[in-house]
């Protein structure tokens, strides 16, 4: 079989590791969530399986441009959002959105494991650049490809 190329590599191997990193990412914020304020009016957070971004609003409980760790509780399983206009015109409208980190694992899983099966190599009894199985043949040539293969493999 033919050798991919170098950036289809990097692709396999760096999904790999994004998929590894997700879902590390996915079973911690079962147990803390992690959350980061930049003090603009916006929030990133990680817990509960979910990766959120909220706005709109003073976090006064966070401080600006760190992250802290809070012990989270229950899963979200779907994709949510919400906000929240005060009657009072000058306060801001407070949003959130919700996204489950099983999402996007999923997203970067099935290219990764196209990718992986696509790369396997065919077992030692075929023809390494066409796959053909040369169980049986004798002549040292595949007669599907014609490349020569050595006695041993067949």
């Amino acid at each position: 079989m033919k050798r991919h190329s170098r950036k289809r590599r990097i692709l396999k191997w760096s999904s790999l590791i994004s998929c590894v990193a997700l879902l590390g990412l996915w079973v911690f914020s079962f147990w803390y969530t992690p959350h980061y304020y930049n003090g603009g009016g916006w929030a990133l957070a990680v817990g509960k399986g979910t990766l959120s971004v909220t706005g709109g609003g003073e976090f006064g409980h966070f401080q600006q441009g760190s992250w802290e760790l809070v012990s989270s509780c229950r899963i979200i399983w779907k994709p949510s959002s919400w906000s929240y206009d005060f009657d009072d015109p000058t306060s801001p409208l407070l949003w959130g959105i919700f996204i489950p980190l099983w999402i996007p694992l999923l997203c970067a899983a099935v290219p990764t494991i196209v990718l992986f099966i696509q790369d396997r190599r065919p077992p030692k009894f075929c023809c390494q650049q066409c796959g053909y199985n040369l169980t049986g043949n004798l002549s040292g040539t595949c007669p599907e490809c014609g490349r020569s293969v050595s006695k041993h493999i067949t």
